[in-house]
């Protein structure tokens, strides 16, 4: 009985090293990189929106200027545009001023010109473009 035991204890091992292998044997993972980056985003406050029409035809808008309080320089700026809630065209590049005493100004000049009636809302994005 004691050699049953035995003979039971060697195959059941057997088959366990036989199994771990074939399962082992089938992952490969190749070389990976994972991370986790966490960062403060603070607030920006822009005291005064100036909207610019064509000179030509002031249904058209020109140009929007951002003015802020806070000292944006080495900054970069997209302004979007959207009606209802769908953005209308690509993000469009502005221009930071370079200088800061009370306040900068964001110029965004539009072009092709849009309709004033093409949008509903204006957004203001500012970034390091690190």
């Amino acid at each position: 009985m004691r050699t049953s035991r035995l003979l039971l204890a060697g195959a059941g091992l057997a088959a366990a090293a036989v199994t771990g292998s074939a399962f082992t044997a089938s992952n490969t993972v190749g070389p990976s990189s994972a991370g986790y980056g966490e960062g403060s985003v603070s607030g920006m406050t822009v005291s005064d929106i100036d909207y610019v029409p064509v000179t030509a035809d002031a249904t058209k808008l020109d140009s929007v200027v951002f003015t802020t309080t806070q000292d944006i320089t080495g900054k970069q700026a997209k302004m979007t545009l959207k009606k209802a809630s769908s953005q209308v065209g690509s993000p469009i590049a502005c221009v930071v001023d370079s200088t800061f005493s009370t306040q900068m100004a964001v110029t965004c000049d539009i072009s092709p010109d849009v309709l004033f009636t093409a949008f509903d809302t204006v957004g203001l994005t500012v970034y390091d473009n690190d």
